[in-house]
């Protein structure tokens, strides 16, 4: 019996694992730059899902989720400022105070012209997956809030969904 075959079949079995191996490698640490733009496709997304085209856009000017406990807010980072408003154009920050004025007897965002958005940090979901907790709220108690998920290609982060990454999303309505 020949070696050739069987030291063709180990190369070849070789170069397919590392072909494996390299497709999963794990991504990069991600700058500001890169958190802002994540965060505002996150936001563009679920402004897609909610509609909020012909509404104001009030954004909550600190970092928070879902599950965020008051004390652990952050102020939202000048990148992830920039990149939301060059994604969706004319945006309005508002910090809390002004973000409960905007709730009117109607109990309606800006008297139901406006919607009122918050943004989670980039969450670590896996090696090669991060995700952003996005909460859009039209009225008090008429909110809706997703983990959005971006998978690393290699080379850069595209959205994904938990089909893509095996991850389950989260929900939450209000």
């Amino acid at each position: 019996m020949s070696m050739r075959p069987r030291f063709t079949h180990l190369l070849l079995s070789g170069a397919f694992t590392a072909l494996l191996v390299s497709g999963c490698a794990d991504a990069p640490p991600i700058s500001a730059d890169v958190e802002g733009d994540l965060a505002a496709t996150a936001v563009a997304r679920a402004c897609e899902s909610r509609s909020c085209d012909a509404q104001t856009i009030y954004v909550h000017s600190r970092l928070f989720s879902n599950e965020t406990e008051p004390s652990e807010e952050v102020e939202m980072p000048e990148e992830t400022r920039m990149a939301i408003e060059e994604q969706l154009g004319d945006v309005e920050f508002v910090d809390q105070r002004q973000a409960n004025a905007l709730f009117g007897e109607d109990f309606l965002v800006d008297g139901g012209k406006g919607v009122l958005i918050s943004v989670g940090p980039v969450e670590d979901l896996a090696s090669d997956v991060v995700g952003v907790e996005i909460g859009v709220v039209t009225a008090r108690d008429g909110g809706h809030g997703e983990l959005f998920q971006f998978q690393w290609t290699g080379d850069e982060w595209n959205p994904a969904t938990s089909d893509d990454t095996g991850i389950p999303s989260r929900f939450w309505v209000s």
